[in-house]
């Protein structure tokens, strides 16, 4: 299986998930610790496999917003959606919130990297601006003065 099948599998999984167990999979409440040994016994026929399961949880328990629900004492939720008598330790809401930090990053540096052009990028643009001018000899046009105006010279 290639990438493009893990992925998709997984997220059928993750959308079987949220159909079949709703009151947990449609919230960003703790999940109880095992959960995912509750759902491997689940019967169910059209379950995904266990390994598509267990990867689509993951999903689910690093989104940004189930993060932000990780606090120090908040009690966890079984199947049902009902508590558990598990709380979140002060040890996993630190993690979580290291965890939430470090995607806020990512997803920070990510977006500034669509954003900006690389400077390959930059000076492609450029060439082809210049010789766009040139081939159509139209030496006023707005790109061709701004290259003037930076003093970058072609000899043709």
């Amino acid at each position: 299986m290639g990438k493009q099948g893990f992925y998709r599998n997984r997220q059928i999984a993750y959308d079987w998930l949220k159909s079949t167990f709703p009151a947990i999979f449609r919230r960003d409440t703790p999940l109880k610790l095992g959960i995912h040994r509750d759902i491997l016994v689940f019967e169910d026929e059209n379950k995904p496999a266990n390994v598509h399961i267990r990867h689509a949880i993951a999903i689910h328990v690093s989104r940004s917003a189930y993060l932000a629900r990780m606090k120090e004492g908040v009690e966890r939720i079984d199947l049902e959606g009902l508590g558990c008598d598990q709380f979140v330790s002060e040890e996993e809401a630190v993690a979580a919130k290291e965890k939430r930090r470090a995607l806020h990053e990512h997803f920070k540096a990510k977006k500034k990297e669509r954003n900006e052009p690389s400077q390959e990028e930059t000076s492609r643009k450029v060439l082809e601006s210049i010789l766009s001018c040139h081939s159509t000899n139209i030496v006023s046009s707005s790109s061709c003065n701004i290259i003037k105006q930076n003093h970058i010279v072609l000899f043709v």
